[in-house]
């Protein structure tokens, strides 16, 4: 038994919400220690910006995919395969949710190429690589 489109979407944004759910709190232990950071005089703008913008990106994306669950089994219950025939469709805000996990991907590789590039002690030698592979990223994108 193969497991049909509209069910792996479901199972998706439960998965995701759980993910989220973990990933908030990681998020707001982040901020607390930044803020710490910042008490002491030694604040990154790099990192905080970085960060609220991959969280703000990371709920836009939660949010959408978990709308569009709901929705594709509400919408028409009485229809047969109704959230086949919703999540079928590139319509109904699948543009935007791919838009934002596209921003999503390209600030993660700069901010990972960024992070290989402090911890390496600013060698621009050691960025060679992860910048090629973020290139090719949003060149794929």
């Amino acid at each position: 038994m193969s497991l049909s489109y509209s069910k792996s979407c479901l199972i998706g944004a439960i998965m995701e919400s759980m993910a989220y759910g973990m990933y908030f709190l990681l998020f707001s232990r982040c901020v607390r220690i930044l803020w710490k950071r910042h008490t002491k005089g030694r604040i990154s703008l790099y990192l905080i910006t970085a960060t609220t913008v991959l969280f703000v990106l990371i709920t836009i994306r939660m949010a959408l995919d978990n709308y569009a669950a709901v929705t594709a089994f509400t919408y028409a219950p009485l229809t047969p395969d109704a959230a086949e025939i919703y999540l079928g469709s590139f319509g109904n805000g699948a543009m935007f949710r791919t838009g934002t996990y596209v921003a999503l991907t390209i600030v993660a590789d700069i901010f990972i190429v960024f992070r290989v590039y402090a911890v390496w002690g600013n060698s621009i030698y050691a960025v060679i690589v992860p910048a090629l592979l973020a290139i090719a990223d949003i060149g794929m994108n």
